[in-house]
């Protein structure tokens, strides 16, 4: 066999010598294998089975040899020498060199036992669940609300998914997954039902009502999991949805029923298990034995299930009361230990504890597990374990190894013996992979829950959502540069992914924090948001202003610009104007010319959308055009054109905005193109080009991935382009999707369709929505941009034709106190000519005859 060459060390595998330098060194025979196993496949992942096949042969040993002699080769190699990845194996990085032959292909990975990571709806590895996905598959097809319900780890989760996978595989129509262990409280369940379904409601509107509003015109299949610590405002949300959303079905998981009327609950029961005396033929007969020899194969191959053990892990299972959760942790122990060990700790630790009904055995298995498998781990596998409990959603390795290490006594935890620690913890299937980002992990919510009692128990907890704010700050510091420098995707790999902990950070820093820490965790998250085109999350936490102002002038300035367009966004323009005002004078402060630019461009955007404010916007803009000469990032100065100047920018014609649309395109800004998709059409209204309104609209609601806002403001335009076109079927169909997509665009639908009303004549209709639209506009501060203020004074014109002063005051003063749901039942519905009120009817009785608004 040829000698492997590889950059600073060469390997002779017939003489058995490694040669560092040009000069032998003296390594042991069990280092020498695991890296001749590493050699023959450089630059490949080499899974730990096949290290351990290689190096060890048929002998039975723990995983933790491998990184006893791993240690030992980057002691001769460098530290770099050898890369670890986490829950799978590690990697020799060193390059070869040219004189080396080429690697036989690399050999298949040995299967992972990384479990499927819960926010991703797939369909996982069930064992024994078939009659329970019949069963369920029938019910929902029957039931708008069915609940799952059992103990924790009887694998509820799973079955959803599976569920859902199933049902997608065999139905159309939208599904829709909420992970409820994510929210702290049930205020919460409200905005991110909404997110998640693709609705954007305003943090200042009865968001409650917004989305009820919005549910009455889908279809779509609810998930959500996980529902018991919320079960209140769940049954609150899914009660009032039953009666108002017919198109949606609703399938929860939760340890507990609703108790909610129309509520089907299916208990899910534990795997069966098999009484003494079962026999190794029938195992198949059996689904907690199945489930413990698929997955003990997995981490050892040639586990098998014969005469001589089926009784001990039949004995297992029942310790177990066929819990999937605890099966799949001591399957992992199995793999490593053996039968008759995992046994023996389990049996005598379930002989001190005393049994207290099946409910509470069953809790107690689980726990027992838990305890079980933490006395097994290594002191730094223990550390480590217990210190990822802040992380919500996931996490990367780099954060994490921040997170862990609380003090000096802590920085003696090199990365490497992390990186071995998290890979020793996902093979015990305490920690997670996650299958879709093969660089995040995750602990299931048990997992937390027993992480959070061991935090407590060691008193770490203060100092570990300490460590995990500051390490997500320091995370973020950076994240406003790389805007600038990155394009959408990447930099939403890498920062988008964080949100779920960022919401948990801000919620401490929020109270707790320092004033820098504070600051950059609040900008962080509403980057996240604007990027993501969702509803600003970051307005679900109070901020203390009083210590954000104690923060640095730059990072002030940062949270004061981003918290500042969240608010606009939001409908508050009043105090997004004054943050940005704020940011714009620490930014000039500072000499930051890029942050001076985007804090012009935002104040421009705020001021000409509110009445009386055109003479600061263009004030603002005279100051923008003097910047022409700053050296600004690509994105910034885009932003700034497509952004800014929308009412009184007489030069920027349909053509500019689609050649800065493709600059933005190009640039790989997927958010600020589909700012400028919205903007064109915008700008194609202005000019009545209301044909090219409905294709360009046609094409881009097809082929953008627009968020909710975007989504919804361009629907608008389609709506009124169809108006204008007396194409009014089309024009109500845009519509009902707007408010579908984001129920605070109301007022505009309402608009459009007063001005539809009048050409179907339906003139007591056109003057109560035109009302109830100047009313909701009024309460927003929101000026009309130039097409709007068109179909604004059109329906005023044909208004006052048709009525005299005293009838129109009076329909004025009723459309004025319409309530929105009825508005919208007036506006959405296909009433036929001359359907709507008339003199001849008053349009108080119409009015009264609607169904009360909840809100009202």
């Amino acid at each position: 066999m040829a000698v492997l060459r590889f950059q600073g060390f060469d390997i002779d595998p017939v003489a058995r010598v490694l040669r560092v330098g040009g000069y032998p060194v003296e390594i042991g025979s069990r280092a020498f294998d695991v890296l001749l196993a590493l050699a023959r496949q450089p630059e490949q992942v080499v899974s730990k089975r096949q290290i351990l096949d290689s190096a060890w042969g048929a002998l039975m040993v723990e995983e933790n040899n491998i990184s006893v002699q791993i240690s030992t080769l980057r002691k001769l190699l460098g530290a770099q020498a050898i890369a670890t990845v986490p829950a799978i194996g590690y990697r020799l990085s060193v390059p070869r060199r040219d004189d080396t032959p080429a690697a036989a292909p690399p050999a298949p990975p040995a299967p992972s036992s990384a479990a499927l990571a819960p926010t991703a709806p797939q369909a996982p590895r069930l064992v024994g669940r078939e009659a329970d996905l019949t069963a369920l598959t029938g019910w929902l097809a029957q039931s708008p609300l069915v609940s799952i319900t059992g103990t924790g780890g009887v694998g509820k989760t799973a079955l959803a998914q599976a569920l859902v996978a199933r049902r997608s595989a065999t139905l159309a129509g939208d599904v829709c997954w909420l992970e409820l262990d994510l929210l702290r409280n049930g205020d919460e369940l409200v905005p991110r039902l909404a997110a998640a379904l693709q609705i954007e409601i305003l943090a200042c509107a009865d968001g409650r009502e917004a989305l009820l509003q919005a549910l009455s015109q889908a279809q779509v299949l609810v998930v959500m999991d996980n529902c018991e610590h919320l079960s209140a405002a769940v049954a609150e949300i899914v009660s009032a949805a039953l009666a108002r959303a017919p198109g949606v079905r609703w399938l929860l998981t939760s340890r507990t029923p609703l108790h909610v009327a129309g509520e089907r609950v299916y208990r899910l029961d534990p795997l069966a298990t098999p009484g003494p005396g079962v026999s190794p033929d029938h195992v198949a007969e059996y689904p907690a034995l199945q489930l413990l020899w698929q997955r003990t194969v997995e981490g050892d191959r040639r586990f098998l299930l014969d005469a001589s053990n089926v009784k001990v892990a039949a004995e297992l299972c029942q310790q177990l009361d066929g819990l999937p959760l605890a099966i799949e942790m001591a399957a992992a122990r199995v793999a490593s230990l053996g039968l008759v060990v995992v046994h023996a700790q389990l049996r005598q630790r379930r002989l001190l504890s005393r049994r207290q009904g099946p409910g509470a055995a069953r809790h107690q298995s689980l726990r027992q597990t838990y305890d079980w498998s933490y006395e097994l781990l290594t002191p730094t596998e223990r550390l480590v374990f217990r210190r990822l409990q802040p992380f919500v959603g996931g996490f990367r390795v780099e954060v994490a190894c921040q997170v862990v290490c609380l003090d000096a006594a802590d920085a003696t935890l090199g990365e490497w013996d992390l990186l071995d620690a998290l890979g020793a913890l996902v093979d015990k299937s305490l920690v997670h992979r996650h299958r879709e980002q093969g660089d995040r992990f995750y602990l299931l919510e048990s997992a937390r829950d027993y992480a959070a009692e061991l935090l407590e128990r060691q008193g770490e907890t203060a100092a570990i959502q300490r460590s995990h704010a500051q390490a997500l700050a320091r995370w973020f510091e950076d994240a406003n540069e790389q805007l600038d420098h990155l394009a959408d995707a990447p930099w939403m790999d890498r920062y988008a992914t964080e949100r779920a902990n960022l919401r948990q950070a801000l919620a401490w820093a929020c109270e707790h924090g320092e004033p820098d820490t504070l600051a950059v965790l609040v900008a962080g998250l509403a980057q996240v948001d604007t990027l993501l085109q969702t509803a600003p999350e970051v307005l679900q936490t109070p901020v203390p202003m009083d210590r954000l102002a104690l923060a640095g002038q730059r990072r002030r300035a940062w949270a004061c610009l981003e918290l500042g367009r969240a608010h606009h966004e939001d409908g508050r323009r009043q105090v997004g104007t004054e943050l940005t005002r704020r940011a714009l004078d620490d930014y000039r402060a500072a000499g930051d010319q890029a942050g001076e630019y985007r804090a012009l461009a935002q104040l421009i955007r705020l001021c000409e959308a509110q009445p009386g404010r055109l003479g600061e916007a263009l004030e603002a803009w005279a100051r923008l055009r003097e910047s022409e000469s700053w050296e600004l990032s690509a994105r910034v100065r885009l932003w700034g054109e497509i952004t800014s100047g929308l009412f009184y920018r007489s030069d920027r014609k349909a053509a500019q905005l689609q050649a800065l649309q493709q600059r933005a395109a190009d640039a790989g800004f997927a958010m600020l193109a589909s700012t400028c998709r919205v903007r064109l059409s915008d700008r194609l209204l202005v000019e009545g080009q209301y044909e090219a309104v409905l294709e360009a609209t046609d094409h881009d609601l097809e082929s953008w991935d627009l968020g909710p806002r975007l989504r919804s403001l361009m629907l608008c335009n389609r709506a009124l382009a169809g108006v204008r076109l007396g194409r009014l079927e089309l024009a109500r169909q845009a519509a009902r999707a707007a408010v579908r997509a984001s129920p605070g665009v109301a007022f505009l639908v309402l608009e459009s369709m007063a001005l539809a009303a009048t050409r179907e004549a339906r003139w007591d209709d056109a003057a109560l929505l035109a009302a109830c639209a100047a009313r909701l506009r009024h309460e927003r501060a929101l000026q009309p941009d130039p097409a709007e203020a068109a179909l604004i004074e059109d329906v005023q014109a044909a208004l006052v034709q048709q009525f005299d002063a005293g009838s129109l005051a009076e329909l004025r003063r009723q459309g004025e106190a319409l309530p929105l749901q009825a508005a919208l039942a007036r506006a959405l519905s296909a009433s036929p000519l001359g359907a709507g009120p008339t003199r001849a009817q008053p349009a108080r009785a119409a009015a009264a005859a609607m169904p009360a608004d909840p809100a009202s």
